[in-house]
């Protein structure tokens, strides 16, 4: 059985505009230890699946339509808040997306860190002060117990994001939910960030949803790959499956949008970065076609009229596109830009 299965999952917000599906009737699993991404553009559910998965969602506006999201067999969904709270932050953590916002300016770090820990684990002052500096020294935090009296302003922002993560999982979480979790972080930043995520999923045994827009950061971090567009799951296998022979249109946009190392406009002949044309529509009601066949190169009139089925395309390799056979040769269109 699975740590955690989301079965047509559907998350709905009530707008003056009427009601947006951000989620369309999602389908993933996630095993015990493995790390799986859901990739896609801005706009496409990725963060909403997250928080409908915490039972976080700004009620009355936001709400769960549909689905079954189980984790250990048992469905979250169902759950009264009381039994949900026992549950996030303990069993389930996550790692919000931008870190001065989603810390406390008021508190320390060290009564941040320890709020977790005091509600969970039931420990007495001095053993919360301990919990909460061995946190800081595992996310090798620099001068771990002097900062625990310092405030969230006095931080770096890549400080902070290692805040964000000791309190994740200051209760030893079954499943780490990261997301966006090097948003607005240098380069180098990123990359200690990401390597602590690495060391402490396979030191500690942890699930880990990672929720990004970066096709970089899904080949070093990830084993399998979900690709989102307006809500619902358009591409899903192996990361080196879905990368190396991506079998669904949005993906290959997705790649070829990535910009080359050597291709700057300083260095040979003048290279336009690749784009996918027009932005993710809103949903106001279940898909009955596909979403993406507006900015699809490929698209036909059935692609119109009719919502295609996810179909196994590989070994645990499915893609949901009508002209999936096509999709090789239009990748490689693009390769040669000729399209």
């Amino acid at each position: 059985m699975a740590l955690l299965e989301i079965e047509t999952l559907s998350t709905a917000f009530t707008s003056r505009q009427g009601e947006v599906l951000a989620v369309d009737r999602l389908s993933l699993q996630v095993e015990r230890g493995e790390t799986l991404a859901i990739v896609g553009e801005s706009g496409c559910g990725k963060s909403v699946t997250a928080l409908s998965t915490m039972r976080l969602l700004p009620e009355p506006h936001g709400r769960i339509t549909g689905g079954h999201i189980r984790f250990e067999g048992r469905d979250l969904a169902g759950l009264s808040e009381a039994d949900m709270r026992k549950v996030r932050g303990r069993d389930i953590a996550m790692i919000f997306q931008e870190p001065m916002t989603s810390l406390n300016p008021a508190l320390t770090i060290q009564r941040q860190i320890g709020e977790t820990v005091r509600l969970h684990m039931k420990l007495n002052k001095s053993d919360v002060r301990a919990r909460s500096l061995e946190m800081l020294e595992l996310v090798q935090f620099p001068e771990a117990e002097r900062r625990l009296t310092q405030y969230p302003h006095e931080l770096s922002g890549g400080m902070r994001q290692r805040v964000m993560i000791a309190i994740a999982l200051a209760c030893d979480p079954k499943l780490l939910i990261a997301d966006e979790p090097t948003t607005a972080l240098d380069v180098t930043i990123q990359a200690q960030i990401l390597e602590i995520l690495r060391d402490l999923s396979a030191r500690l045994g942890m699930a880990t949803l990672l929720i990004t827009h970066d096709l970089g950061v899904v080949a070093e971090m990830a084993a399998r790959v979900v690709v989102m567009y307006a809500g619902r799951m358009v591409e899903q296998g192996a990361v080196a499956d879905v990368l190396r022979h991506p079998r669904h249109p949005y993906t290959v946009g997705l790649l070829a949008a990535v910009p080359k190392l050597g291709s700057s406009l300083n260095e040979g002949p003048r290279q336009s970065l690749a784009e996918i044309p027009g932005t993710v529509p809103l949903v106001r009601s279940a898909q009955t076609s596909c979403a993406f066949a507006p900015r699809c190169p490929l698209a036909v009139d059935q692609c119109r009229r009719e919502l295609p089925p996810a179909v196994e395309v590989g070994p645990s390799h499915v893609s949901a596109c009508w002209r999936t056979k096509d999709v090789p040769a239009m990748a490689a269109k693009l390769r040669e830009g000729a399209l």
